[in-house]
């Protein structure tokens, strides 16, 4: 009884993250949900608390229809906290992730290597110069952010 029960999670565990039901696990599946910062590196090193000096709080809401809502708490009092909802696309083929932000100037598309750690930790690499841009940092060359599902 107690291995078939285990079969059965199993079995709706891999299911429930297989949309086209070809048994493999689907990262874009994965990707669905709400994550927080645990991370920021670049190329001198881990930036967290640097990033954390600006923002006491990151979270992105990864939803099934495409949209990734960003939510970030700064932690000036004086400072608006920031919400921004973008577009988003997966492309596991070259294990990457584009966000695509409308701004007044017209949309801003933001690629990200991606790579899952585990189920619950995902890592999101791209330039720093973008991710100065949207997040108002200094960082150096390749970037990093480690997300944790929450």
């Amino acid at each position: 009884m107690f291995y078939r029960a285990a079969a059965l999670a199993l079995l709706f565990t891999v299911a429930a993250c297989d949309n086209d039901g070809d048994g493999d696990v689907d990262e874009a599946d994965l990707l669905v949900g709400s994550w927080s910062l645990t991370n920021v590196e670049d190329e001198t090193g881990n930036r967290l608390a640097d990033f954390e000096m600006t923002y006491s709080d990151f979270l992105s809401t990864f939803q099934s229809d495409g949209d990734v809502v960003i939510f970030l708490d700064t932690t000036d009092p004086d400072t608006p906290d920031i919400s921004v909802t973008a577009a988003y696309e997966i492309n596991q083929t070259n294990n990457t992730v584009t966000l695509t932000v409308t701004t007044p100037g017209g949309p801003v598309a933001i690629e990200f290597e991606y790579l899952f750690v585990d189920d619950d930790t995902l890592e999101l690499t791209t330039g720093a110069l973008l991710m100065n841009l949207v997040f108002g940092t200094t960082l150096v060359g390749e970037s990093t952010i480690t997300l944790s599902r929450t």
